[in-house]
């Protein structure tokens, strides 16, 4: 609506500009056609499909008569002006003044191609930087019987200031009054301004009516302000504060504080754990902090850090938020780079929101690396990199370490038989260094764990690889294969990363309570230190255009160092994928493992767009193997179906999603939506459930899953806006 007005104003005052500014002494304007003309004295009057063209502006008109002595136009009949093919506004009369640059408009028509946004006004008019109109109607929707529109007494937009104002403005659907507005004053400039934002609206039987107004504030041109706060009549009450700065480099700092106070009776009812529910964000990105010394170094900073008491504050500024992430990880990384070198330093601290208490989980501040790029030593063929790291590993609760890693990978590529087949030849030098900290509370193999571990190895790889492609009529093919073997061919670690540790981590690692239990996998995994054969197959079938009609990848590992163990961890991995018509996709991957004889994992997918309709669904299968006290372990982890369909019956539309756990035998979340959409308006009626997360007091049950079902309306005004009302049922647990 605000830009509509603007292009109206600027239109009229600006075609009244080019015309005066390209005819000295108002001699002339423009070129000029029409069935009769007449120049009477001062007077040139144009009668009968009046076309008046002016650089790209041109006006029709039933008839034109301009006073050149007064520099003054007067347009009448069913005026219409353009601008190239597209139409501006159409008016029944339009006079312009030129000497004192005033214009006025009746029955005004006006309309944003773009947008479908029209305006009309029954008197609009100007007096030099001052545009005033009379009983407008605004709308997104058939002129002649629209939907919903806006009424407004009266208007002015002030070219200086750039400041629209509306009186008595009055939102209608159909001729239903829903909302009345005194007074509104909106800033039609590119530029921020302070004022008042959308406000939200929703209305649960949960939280009880839902209201939050935000209000934008922007004192000056380098930071902003967006303060939001809202009632939840049956929770209560809070807000949240948004702060943004520009630095001169155009590097924007961003601090964020929510909070929410929840009614007495409302943490007695659910049990919660937090009557007072508060955190905060920062973020900053900046990429110039040596660019001006030297421009061969690219270097960056990135902060963001985020502190919650609890889980719902991620739901204080969004009440519908579905929170799927188990952790919100806050970080500062900083990295230096140029061509051979890169240098970074990172802090990552990890809230863990499944978990009562965040005391056990590992923070790592800091880390450092550095890298040295991938290089070619001696000989063009043959490639080295080096990877230096440091990784400082704390928590409040358990043993704490410090692991210190360099890597030394160097190889040969060597292409064959006019690059039809390529031999590559590697070694990779590895070092860790582990010091351990409070190393006394440890769970391992050995009665008491030492301060210090370290480990060693130097691994070989040998592979042989094609890559061929071979374009025919209808279709392009190319195919890929690999055989690689790898492996160590020398190998040293102290007690912490001797065979017995490994399997005393495997034994209990399905026991969640032993978080001080030392797992030697997270350093070095004990595949790697295996001798391996690996099989890979890969081939793609693509249409001119490019798309890609079938697909099929294989992959096998082998375990060579024990034959009974050939295929323990490595499954038969196989992934396709088809689409044979426009709109139709299939995709399916399964990974078998031979040493239990099961299917480890498996998956199905299927979307199809065609037409009003669309259908999507996908299956997931996966099962938890390991191999405890020499015994085989079994566990079905996952097992679940979804799927998605909406279809457009042309009066309304109707979609739905469900997701059924074959594990727990129910249906977890579903939605069943009818909504109706026309090119101004859209409606919808939803009725959906979904399993929510909340944190108790409760010591044995400190997060539980809540089953949330819920009817939600919601009106969309087309381009404008959005709104809606939440009605919850009783949550279940």
């Amino acid at each position: 609506m605000l830009n509509l007005f603007l292009i109206f104003v600027c239109v009229c005052f600006g075609f009244a500009q080019d015309i005066y500014q390209q005819t000295p002494g108002g001699s002339s304007i423009g070129e000029l056609s029409a069935d009769e003309l007449k120049n009477q004295g001062d007077t040139l009057e144009a009668k009968g499909n009046v076309v008046l063209i002016n650089g790209d502006f041109y006006i029709s008109s039933d008839t034109l008569t301009y006073h050149q002595k007064e520099q003054i136009a007067e347009i009448q009949g069913e005026v219409k002006i353009y601008k190239g093919s597209v139409l501006l506004l159409s008016a029944k009369n339009v006079r312009l003044d030129f000497k004192k640059e005033k214009f006025s408009l009746s029955s005004m028509y006006l309309q944003n191609p773009q947008s479908g946004l029209w305006v009309s006004a029954g008197e609009a008019q100007t007096n030099r930087d001052v545009y005033e109109f009379e009983s407008n109607i605004v709308s997104g929707c058939d002129i002649q019987d629209p939907i919903w529109h806006i009424d407004s007494s009266s208007g002015s937009f002030n070219q200086n200031s750039h400041l629209l104002t509306l009186w008595n403005s009055r939102i209608y659907v159909g001729d239903v009054p829903l909302l009345y507005v005194p007074y509104l004053a909106l800033s039609t400039y590119n530029q921020r301004k302070s004022g008042l934002l959308y406000p939200d609206f929703a209305l649960s039987n949960q939280d009880g009516l839902y209201y939050r107004q935000p209000i934008f504030i922007a004192p000056q041109q380098f930071w902003d302000a967006t303060l939001a706060l809202q009632a939840r009549s049956a929770r209560g009450i809070g807000g949240d504060l948004e702060l943004n700065f520009a630095t001169p480099q155009n590097n924007l700092f961003s601090l964020t504080g929510k909070y929410f106070y929840n009614f007495e009776n409302y943490v007695l009812k659910n049990n919660l754990k937090h009557q007072h529910v508060y955190g905060g964000n920062a973020q900053y990105s900046s990429n110039t902090l040596f660019d001006v010394f030297n421009p061969k170094i690219d270097d960056g900073l990135f902060l963001d850090l985020t502190y919650m008491n609890d889980i719902d504050y991620l739901r204080i500024d969004h009440i519908d938020k579905k929170i799927t992430e188990r952790l919100k990880v806050s970080q500062i990384n900083y990295y230096l780079q140029s061509q051979e070198h890169y240098f970074g330093l990172y802090s990552r601290y990890y809230f863990d929101l499944s978990k009562p208490k965040n005391t056990e989980t590992f923070q790592q501040m800091p880390n450092m690396q550095y890298h040295k790029y991938l290089d070619s030593l001696f000989w063009r063929n043959l490639f080295y990199y080096i990877d230096v790291q440091s990784y400082n590993n704390v928590r409040d609760e358990g043993y704490n370490y410090v692991q210190n890693s360099i890597a030394l990978p160097i190889g040969i590529e060597v292409p064959l038989f006019d690059n039809y087949i390529s031999v590559g030849i590697a070694t990779d030098l590895n070092f860790h260094n582990i010091v351990f900290f409070r190393q006394n509370e440890i769970l391992s193999h050995l009665p008491k764990a030492p301060r210090t571990a370290n480990v060693f190895g130097a691994n070989y790889s040998a592979s042989v690889s094609s890559d061929l492609a071979k374009n025919y009529t209808y279709f392009l093919h190319t195919l890929q294969t690999k055989i690689d073997f790898s492996g160590p061919y020398y190998h040293y670690g102290t007690e912490m990363f001797s065979p017995q540790a490994y399997e005393y981590f495997e034994n209990y690692k399905g026991n969640k309570k032993l978080y001080n239990l030392w797992n030697p996998s997270s350093i070095v995994d004990f595949q790697s230190r295996q001798h391996k054969m690996g099989l890979s197959f890969l081939q793609y079938f693509y249409t001119p255009n490019g798309r890609s009609i079938f697909y099929y990848k294989l992959s096998q590992q082998f375990n060579l160092q024990d034959k009974e163990l050939m295929f323990v961890g490595n499954p038969l991995k196989n992934e396709f994928g088809t689409s044979p018509i426009e709109g139709l996709t299939l995709s399916g991957a399964f990974n078998y493992a031979p040493y239990y004889q099961v299917v480890e994992e498996a998956s199905a997918n299927l979307a199809f767009s065609k037409w009003t309709f669309s259908f999507d669904s996908g299956f997931f299968f996966k099962r938890l193997l390991g191999v405890v006290n020499g015994r085989k372990q079994i566990i079905d982890d996952a097992n679940f179906l979804n799927f998605n369909l909406r279809n457009d019956f042309g009066y309304f539309s109707i979609g739905g999603g469900m997701s059924y756990d074959f594990l727990h035998q129910q249906v977890k979340d579903w939605n069943i939506s009818l909504s109706k959409d026309v090119r101004c308006f859209g409606v919808t009626l939803k009725f959906a459930q979904e399993f929510v997360s909340v944190l108790t007091d409760r010591v044995d049950h400190p997060l539980e899953i809540e089953k949330n079902q819920y009817v939600r309306l919601e009106f969309r005004f087309v381009p404008l806006t959005s709104t809606g009302m939440n009605y919850r049922f009783q949550r279940q647990k």
